[in-house]
């Protein structure tokens, strides 16, 4: 197909026959809808766009009618307010390939999609120039970056369990306690001050 394409653009066919007329035309209208169809298998994806005040506005590109079959096909990590014993191999999948892209050093991006009763709602995280950047649609908010993206592994339960929690901070002495206990006080901030963003994974 390439070769043909390659010959049909010099404006001849493989037996060295000039190409006809008619067939230039065709040929430009199956290009032009190649590309069209490139643009919107792409448009779903995290767009790092902000508006004139400098709010994050990535989220008016998520399609009307967004579907937990569409999330899943864009790479999306899904919760719903069922069991999602289902979701959790697309889910590990997705949190995996952006933890390997982000610690190679590579541009890459996430989008967190919750399908519930009341509606959807969204966040995005973006690993870029060396700083992670996280929004959320129910919060919408001017950037801020983070130079680090840390997994905190502590107890938690009864009986207690070991689990692994994913924090956006600036800082290495974050711990585990700092950010769990956090959930106890009213500051938005650890109890020892210091500031993160807890991930939904």
């Amino acid at each position: 197909m390439d070769h043909q394409l390659k010959m049909l653009f010099h404006g001849q066919l493989c037996k060295g026959h000039r190409l006809k007329r008619p067939v230039l035309p065709a040929l430009l209208v199956f290009i032009l809808l190649c590309l069209t169809g490139c643009r919107q298998s792409s448009a779903d994806k995290p767009v790092f766009q902000f508006d004139s005040e400098g709010i994050y506005a990535g989220f008016s590109f998520v399609p009307g009618r967004y579907t937990v079959e569409q999330a899943l096909k864009d790479g999306c990590y899904v919760s719903t307010d069922e069991a999602e014993e289902d979701l959790k191999a697309a889910n590990d999948r997705a949190w995996e390939e952006f933890l390997a892209l982000s610690g190679a050093g590579r541009e890459c991006s996430i989008r967190f999609a919750w399908f519930l009763p009341e509606g959807n709602s969204y966040a995005d995280l973006f690993y870029k120039d060396g700083t992670f950047h996280y929004f959320q649609s129910d919060h919408p908010a001017a950037d801020k970056g983070w130079t680090m993206l840390r997994p905190l592994t502590g107890e938690a339960g009864i009986p207690k369990k070991e689990q692994t929690i994913y924090v956006l901070t600036d800082s290495t002495e974050l711990t585990y306690d700092d950010v769990t206990w956090s959930m106890l006080s009213s500051d938005t901030r650890s109890v020892t001050k210091i500031p993160f963003v807890w991930l939904p994974i």
